[in-house]
């Protein structure tokens, strides 16, 4: 079949490939020289043959017609070295060669057959095995192109065995024809477990290549997962502190925080927007990119929205684009303005958050709808709630990875053994409640994280001027505390104490 008409069909093309697999021209040196290597063995190999049928043809001399022929085998030789070594052809080229010194081996051992000066038929078998089996380890043959030079060496096999006038002494006929055919199999057997090895070396590279690509991609979306982040705030008078671990590179919990001008006042008041998407890994961190887009759209549009606005708006656009492919998710939104003292709190199906107040008292805030994307707008109410939220307060929440760490025994921490942590332990301005509930969470968990872990805390600060409550007091209200009063407050009621300190879940 011709090239053109090789290329026209892809089957051809491809038995093409496996017969004559290209070689490139960067390679063409590499294969010229392995080519020369198995002319070489072939050629040292003849002549070890020559010399022993010479020595077994002492007494009678060696035939005329054997000289010729043996002349002419060592002068092609000679041609094909020279040949190889200075002219420039095409890797493929020397391929070709280097089967077609295996079928004229095979045929210079019929000549010294059917003459009957190698009565044996050595020079077939030997020759042919030596040449084959060279070619098979030193050049890239594919297993089917190692097969053609086996076939010719069959062929001429049954040529000598149909040609000879008489049996080779010791084999005979039929003996002379299966060992003809059975010559090629070590070759085979070289070119088919090299093919094999150079097969599995190319793919382990292939997935090695792959997996540093795939792992550089992860880097670069763990990159643009965690620009999506908030810096931790550390000024102002409302701040908020976090710590995330995902459970592999990328997660699907989520953290949005938005700034905006109070109601009362030059301070501004803080909205953060606590999310975690069903799922780990990349498919979720997919999603979280996706709501980072849509939290900062509302806010965009709408600097001071409420978080049951905001809730709702998140409940519309899960339902409409990710419910149908069974992705959820869980939120809080909630909204701490210092200019009136007020906390407004969402949450959807998400895990109970904890408020915090100057003295230590703890109040859970549970879930105040269902998850986002569960149901329509129309069946679905964020009912937010609204709290006092004063110097000194802090509001934590977290996503279930946390209180769902696991113990050796198998207990898991659950929300109890949270709200412990923050009863017995203490965070002060150098180390929040995220890093304490973070250390905690680490030390009761045995093994490997089998979720994404984020712990957020919003917390106002102490020694801050307290401005008037609005909706939260009576009319009757005691003034607001002084500056100095408020700091001895703090240090009355909040220095730890060494037993708190030690205390561990």
């Amino acid at each position: 079949m011709s090239p053109e008409r090789v290329q026209d069909n892809p089957i051809a093309k491809s038995v093409w490939r496996l017969l004559d697999p290209p070689i490139s021209d960067e390679r063409a040196p590499e294969v010229r020289r392995q080519l020369l290597i198995q002319a070489a063995i072939t050629f040292a190999a003849g002549l070890v043959l020559l010399v022993a049928r010479m020595i077994s043809v002492r007494g009678i001399g060696y035939p005329p017609a054997g000289i010729v022929i043996e002349c002419i085998w060592a002068i092609g030789y000679f041609i094909l070295f020279g040949w190889a070594a200075w002219s420039r052809p095409r890797g493929n080229a020397f391929l070709r060669l280097s089967v077609m010194i295996v079928v004229i081996e095979a045929a210079f051992g019929v000549l010294r057959l059917t003459f009957g000066f190698d009565t044996r038929g050595a020079s077939l078998l030997v020759g042919v095995q030596v040449s084959h089996a060279a070619g098979a380890l030193l050049l890239p043959w594919t297993p089917l192109r190692a097969l053609l030079p086996a076939l010719g060496a069959g062929v001429i096999a049954v040529i000598a065995v149909v040609a000879s006038k008489s049996p080779p002494v010791g084999l005979g006929r039929v003996g002379l024809l299966l060992t003809g055919l059975g010559v090629c199999l070590p070759g085979l057997g070289i070119s088919v477990v090299r093919n094999w090895r150079e097969q599995a070396a190319e793919m382990i590279e292939f997935f090695r290549g792959r997996y540093q690509e795939m792992r550089q991609e992860l880097v670069d979306a763990r990159l643009i997962h965690e620009a999506a982040f908030p810096p931790p705030s550390e000024t102002g008078v409302v701040r908020f502190a976090y710590a995330y671990e995902p459970m592999s590179q990328i997660g699907g919990d989520y953290l949005h925080a938005h700034t905006s001008r109070g109601r009362q006042g030059k301070d501004d008041a803080l909205s953060l927007a606590i999310l975690d998407v069903t799922g780990h890994g990349i498919p979720a961190a997919l999603t979280v990119n996706r709501l980072h887009g849509e939290l900062t759209r509302l806010y965009a549009e709408n600097p001071h929205m409420a978080p049951g606005a905001v809730l709702s708006a998140l409940n519309r656009y899960v339902y409409l684009t990710l419910a149908d492919h069974s992705v959820f998710v869980t939120g809080i939104v909630l909204r701490i303005d210092p200019t009136t003292s007020e906390l407004e709190f969402a949450s959807a199906g998400h895990p109970p958050a904890f408020l915090r107040d100057s003295r230590g008292n703890i109040e859970e805030l549970p879930a105040t709808a269902t998850v986002l994307g569960a149901f329509d707008a129309d069946e679905f109410d964020p009912e937010p709630i609204r709290r006092r939220f004063m110097p000194g307060d802090s509001l934590i929440a977290y996503t279930d990875g946390a209180t769902e760490a696991q113990a050796r025994s198998g207990d898991r921490l659950e929300v109890e053994g949270l709200r412990r942590v923050i009863e017995e332990q203490w965070a002060d301005h150098t180390q929040r409640w995220p890093q304490t509930i973070a250390r905690a969470v680490h030390r009761f968990r045995h093994g490997l994280p089998d979720d994404d872990v984020l712990v957020v805390e919003a917390y106002r600060i102490m020694g801050e001027m307290q401005p008037p409550v609005i909706g939260l007091e009576t009319a009757e209200s005691k003034p607001p505390a002084s500056t100095t009063d408020s700091q001895s407050q703090h240090v009355e009621t909040t220095t730890p104490q060494s037993s708190s300190e030690s205390a561990t879940v």
